[in-house]
């Protein structure tokens, strides 16, 4: 971004007849002023959805996870957001990273769907960049709970801490504001599919 700008400048001083057009190139975005994320300004999240109760239009994705797909389902205009079934095809860490960023170009919010059976899981989906995380084959409410708690920092929760990963932008958020930021807006979802649970509701 920076070069195309300045050869704009250049084409300028050279030229006085573009001077117009140069100056219509876009702003560069500058991530983490403010210690705020840019991108998540520009996709409204199932959250903020959830709470103007707005009916929120999900796709799934699994076995077949390409950035390209993903960027189809964005570009339909036919979903909100997009979840990933970690549950059922064990994606890595990697696939998530690139699933995730493929959606945020689109403006598709994501949660990734797992088994409440491991609490490192639930923190690396948020740290690849998943907007949230929703618990499977959940039969009680102290599940549900525990499945909570892993999703948030202190004092809701009982997260680890690591900045390092696109949740906290790199670490350009600075810790505390982080842990405040991701207790608010981190969507978190427990599925009611079984009997046990629908009657602990």
């Amino acid at each position: 971004m920076r070069a195309r700008l300045l050869g704009a400048v250049a084409r300028e001083k050279n030229n006085p007849d573009q001077k117009r057009r140069a100056l219509t190139l876009p702003s560069p975005i500058r991530m983490g002023e403010g210690s705020e994320n840019v991108e998540s300004h520009m996709i409204a999240t199932i959250k903020e959805r959830l709470a103007r109760n707005e009916l929120v239009m999900s796709a799934a994705v699994g076995r077949i996870l390409h950035h390209n797909l993903i960027q189809m389902i964005g570009l339909s205009g036919k979903f909100h957001a997009l979840w990933f079934d970690q549950e059922h095809c064990g994606l890595t860490t990697e696939q998530l990273e690139v699933g995730t960023l493929a959606a945020r170009s689109v403006g598709l919010d994501t949660f990734v769907r797992v088994a409440p059976t491991d609490y490192a899981i639930v923190t690396r989906c948020l740290e690849a960049g998943g907007g949230g995380v929703m618990a499977a084959q959940v039969f009680t409410a102290a599940q549900a709970e525990q499945f909570v708690r892993w999703a948030k920092f202190a004092p809701r929760g009982a997260r680890g801490l690591n900045n390092g990963g696109f949740d906290a932008n790199f670490a350009r958020i600075p810790p505390a504001e982080f842990c405040k930021k991701a207790n608010r807006d981190t969507f978190v979802a427990i599925q009611i599919e079984t009997l046990q649970s629908v009657e602990e509701c």
